[in-house]
């Protein structure tokens, strides 16, 4: 069991690391979606004295363009990188045989339906609008117990990272959370503290605060779990759960990477400068439209007119010693200058944010598929290096976890014998990969076509291209599904047969040819 002391030591360290982006964080959630950055405005409070905080920036938010385009990303990555309507993970090892393939593609199509039939999309598009905003988020997966998954997004405030290897995927991970006196009997036992046992009776809601530790062991024994999890109760600052996993529950990816750290920062964060002018700017233009509405005026002090004491307004009455002791103001402002300026800095944070590739600039509400493709292929090549990433720590490790636990709950059937001693690897299918690979075999059919213009003045061309194995390919890249393409055993048997079938029939038609011409030079003869 881990020594609890040590670890909080250690835990502390990490808040220490952390303190380094909290500031850039809780700017950009203040921008965008102050709920969501909840426990950076509210450290070490009561969740109602954060919602409070939070409701009072939303309040100072009066223009929506960064918000809004945050919710856009992170609905088309979401929709891109796993989408719920087709397969976007697959399976594969090197020198696959056809019924190695067809068992591992069984797995990732039960993999990937049991993710859609968990709580996945609801928390995963809150994990991408984290991304947008903050750069990472930490996605927690565990088994259900009436469907195969459990996925639970810990909310970044909660959550300290680290990289167990130099620059390695985020696989260190401490979460700060709070449970009720019930919860946590429930999830602990009897190893609560007393304190804790006290509260069941008298205040089963109080909140008590717990620490879970998550982390590789860097040397398992025999029969310990190579991912250990160690829970701390911060009222005793005891360990009360010290357990593991088989592979890593929590996934955590990155966006835009901090040099030489485990946190990264978001997209928000290079348009931050830009919100912030806005949400200024359009704060400055509702006044001057406030008094461009209800006007601007002068009064003069004459003893009967206090200045001071007159309010404008409808169904008022305002005593005057005459005509001119009130009159109107010009407040010399220029609206469109200010329109202008509203307008350019709303292009610049949809720029930012990528909104500008993903909206409909043709007026209406409708695109066609082949709009969306290519907007969406915008987008990947924009991101370009971040996305990979993403497929390396947030689409492997996912699916990873998942396969493990499908395993664990008996849901394969039994895997040939021939994969005992193969490493498995991931491939995706996601429309954002499936345009990466688009090219490939756009480049293989033009090659295809190529070759064919030369086959008419030279036959022989043909035979340098495996036109087989080229079909294969691009079934794979396309995301053909491996149950349509024939075991290469049937393909050849049934070659076999058709070169048999057509040599009969030749042989047919020789012996046929040859007794006509018997028959020719018999008539022949008797004539």
């Amino acid at each position: 069991m881990g020594d609890s002391r040590q670890i909080l030591k250690r835990i502390d360290q990490m808040k220490t690391r952390r303190a380094l982006v909290e500031n850039a964080w809780r700017a950009c959630f203040n921008y965008t979606y102050p709920l969501r950055g909840v426990g950076f405005n509210s450290l070490n409070t009561p969740i109602e004295f954060g919602l409070a905080s939070a409701n009072a920036k939303q309040a100072e938010l009066y223009d929506t363009t960064a918000t809004n385009s945050v919710r856009l990303l992170a609905s088309t990555l979401l929709g891109g990188m796993t989408p719920a309507n087709s397969q976007w993970v697959g399976a594969d090892v090197f020198d696959a045989t056809d019924d190695e393939k067809a068992w591992l593609q069984e797995a990732a199509h039960l993999v990937w339906l049991n993710i859609h039939a968990s709580n996945y999309t609801g928390h995963a598009f809150e994990c991408f609008m984290d991304s947008v905003i903050a750069g990472q988020f930490a996605l927690f997966v565990d088994e259900g117990k009436e469907e195969p998954f459990r996925f639970e997004q810990w909310p970044l405030s909660q959550c300290y990272f680290a990289c167990s290897q130099p620059g390695g995927r985020v696989d260190i991970i401490a979460r700060e959370f709070q449970l009720s006196a019930q919860q946590a009997f429930n999830a602990y036992g009897d190893k609560v503290c007393k304190q804790i046992v006290e509260a069941l009776d008298k205040n089963p809601d109080k909140l008590f605060p717990f620490i879970q530790l998550v982390e590789p062991r860097p040397n398992p024994k025999q029969l310990e779990l190579p991912i250990s999890s160690t829970h701390i109760c911060m009222t005793s600052k005891e360990v009360v759960r010290d357990s593991g996993y088989k592979a890593h529950p929590v996934v955590v990816p990155r966006l835009l990477c901090l040099p030489g750290s485990a946190y990264a920062q978001g997209l928000v964060y290079d348009a931050l400068p830009t919100i912030k002018s806005l949400n200024k700017l359009t704060e400055i233009m509702l006044g001057t439209g406030d008094m461009a509405m209800a006007g601007m005026w002068g009064a003069v002090d004459d003893g009967i007119l206090n200045p001071k004491t007159v309010t404008i307004g409808p169904r008022r009455i305002i005593t005057m010693a005459s005509r001119d002791s009130m009159f109107p103001l010009s407040p010399g402002s220029n609206f469109q200058i200010g329109q202008w300026m509203i307008e350019n800095m709303q292009a610049q944070v949809r720029k930012a944010l990528l909104s500008d590739d993903l909206i409909n600039k043709n007026g209406n509400s409708y695109m066609t598929a082949t709009e969306v493709n290519a907007r969406v292929s915008a987008v990947r090549q924009m991101l370009g290096p971040n996305y990979e990433r993403f497929q390396d720590e947030f689409l492997r490790p996912l699916f990873f976890r998942c396969f493990t636990i499908c395993w664990e709950k008996g849901i394969f059937k039994d895997p040939p014998p021939s994969l005992a001693n193969k490493i498995m690897r991931v491939t995706y299918s996601t429309p954002l990969a499936k345009a990466q690979k688009a090219e490939d075999v756009q480049a293989m059919v033009s090659y295809e076509s190529l070759l064919a213009q030369e086959a008419q003045v030279k036959p022989e061309v043909l035979d340098l291209y495996d036109w087989d194995m080229a079909a294969r390919l691009k079934a794979d890249m396309t995301g053909i599904n491996v149950r349509l393409m024939k075991n290469s055993k049937i393909v050849a048997q049934e070659r076999e047969q058709r070169a048999k079938a057509q040599q009969e029939a030749l042989k047919q038609q020789q012996i046929a040819e040859a007794a006509k011409q018997g028959d020719e030079a018999m008539e022949a003869f008797s004539g």
